[in-house]
């Protein structure tokens, strides 16, 4: 008995431990580069200066010397650097050749030490270093000091005073922790891919120098005003080709439960059996070929008529409106689907001053990670003070897994907590199958990504939420929608 009872505990706690080990290797809440940097760019909209920064922290010991480096980034972030060289004879004109700004022996001392000049980075000869230590104190805190263990001090001028012009430095702080810049908000993203890579790897050059092994442990993307987004796949091979992502977690958890689950309760629902579509099988039953045969050597063949129309042809609608389209027979490929998502919002105030339309372009781009598209007004009223071709909203059209991530927020995140909204109209709907909601200016600021910054939005604008989907009927569209947990009201 005690042997089994030992062993039942050892095996608890090594799978207590196993489960531990597992969940600190993996992060559900991280995200590919690819997919951050679209995040971070819908937080900077109208901000094209802004940083997107890296935070990398790294695995140290007690021994392991503070971070440091200067590599030559693939895409230069800022302007080039102003060079300072203390040089005389043949290296100071080596060094004019190489593009140095300021170059000079001891009068170029008293300049620096009067405060005259102003520069980025210092270089020195061993020969002009003795005299350079006099102003040690005005370099030093700036970090402007030529070392010999930065390679700042050194005769190879030419090929120091070139690299340096375009060099990045990096530094990290006693915790291993390095923060950096890799790009800006108007970078492309295969651009801040390649800055973040070349840093990656020097980290990676200085872990093994100091027979470190897993260096890198993690990576937090941000930005000036965005959030920090942990960054999917640090410590396997860092790839520069974009990876198209289906969601943060995977998967998308709604289109699963769509194509698992829904698409066949709804096929039950919706089955009509005097609407049946003929079967498609190759080998029918073989009572009714014989059936078939029979009635066709008994009943004399119609005379096709010349003059065949097609049921569109002779069928109106009052007003001249366009006529709908024949519901097809039930089969298991008429089953409604979501089409299209479309966000829309029109801006009164967008006819004083476009800048009103900023709010609702910055709110709509970062709940749906997609560039919004600006409406305008078509024709010109006058009472409205309105003219044709004016901004007057901002629209968004989500297919696909956008379209998806977006449905799991609204009903999971936003209908749940939006007060005093008794739900859908049971009549609701266009007589095609598409159902519109509007939602209030509230409403707005319960999506994640406008309540964690909504000091950032100026203005909360109301806005319609347009589900296009596949079905014939409203009947059809309101049974899909509910089926994602829409919820509708039996008042009218």
């Amino acid at each position: 008995m005690f042997s089994r009872t030992s062993a039942r505990c050892f095996t608890q706690v090594r799978t207590y431990a196993t489960k531990k080990k597992a969940s600190s290797r993996h992060n559900p809440d991280a995200v590919e580069l690819s997919q951050a940097v679209q995040i971070l760019k819908a937080f900077e909209v109208g901000n094209p200066s802004h940083q997107i920064e890296a935070h990398v922290q790294c695995k140290i010991e007690k021994s392991t010397p503070l971070i440091r480096g200067s590599i030559v980034l693939p895409k230069s972030i800022k302007q080039e650097a102003t060079i300072l060289v203390f040089a005389t004879g043949k290296k100071a004109d080596e060094a004019r050749a190489a593009g140095a700004h300021f170059v000079g022996g001891e009068e170029l001392i008293e300049q620096v030490q009067a405060g005259e000049l102003k520069f980025d980075k210092c270089i020195a000869t061993p020969q002009m270093f003795p005299k350079v230590t006099k102003i040690a104190r005005i370099l030093g805190p700036k970090g402007l000091m030529p070392t010999v263990k930065k390679g700042t001090v050194t005769d190879d001028i030419l090929n120091t005073v070139t690299t340096a012009k375009g060099a990045f430095d990096f530094k990290g702080d006693k915790f291993g922790v390095l923060h950096t810049g890799v790009g800006k908000v108007n970078f492309e993203a295969t651009d801040i891919e390649a800055n973040l890579k070349a840093i990656l790897e020097e980290l990676k050059v200085f872990g093994k120098t100091n027979n470190l092994k897993a260096f890198v442990q993690n990576v937090v993307l941000s930005s000036t005003r965005g959030p920090g987004i942990v960054i999917a796949g640090v410590t396997r091979a860092f790839s520069t080709s974009s990876v198209k992502a289906s969601s943060s977690h995977g998967l998308s958890r709604m289109r699963e439960y769509y194509d698992h689950t829904l698409s066949e309760d709804l096929m039950v629902l919706g089955y009509d059996h005097t609407r049946v579509a003929p079967p498609t099988s190759k080998h029918a039953d073989l009572e009714a070929q014989i059936k078939n045969a029979l009635e066709k050597t008994n009943t004399p063949e119609p005379i096709k008529s010349t003059n065949t129309l097609s049921p569109d042809a002779v069928r109106t609608r009052k007003g001249g409106k366009p006529v709908k389209p024949l519901q097809p027979l039930k089969s298991a490929k008429v089953i409604p689907r979501l089409d299209k998502i479309i966000l829309h919002a029109m801006i009164k105030d967008s006819i004083n001053s476009k800048s009103n339309l900023l709010s609702a372009f910055m709110a709509f781009q970062s709940i749906t990670g997609i560039r919004p598209d600006v409406v305008y007004a078509r024709n010109s009223v006058a009472n409205w003070k309105l003219r044709e071709g004016m901004p007057v909203g901002v629209k968004v059209t989500l297919r696909g897994e956008e379209m998806y991530q977006f449905m799991d927020k609204l009903v999971e995140i936003v209908l749940p907590r939006l007060k005093e909204w008794p739900g859908l109209s049971i009549t609701a709907g266009d007589g095609n199958g598409n159902i519109a909601i509007g939602f209030p200016p509230s409403a707005l600021a319960l999506f994640p990504e406008i309540e964690g910054s909504f000091d950032v939005y100026p203005k909360m604008t109301g806005f319609d939420v347009i589900f296009n989907t596949t079905a014939y009927t409203n009947t059809d569209g309101r049974l899909l929608l509910s089926a994602f947990s829409v919820p509708f009201t039996a008042k009218k």
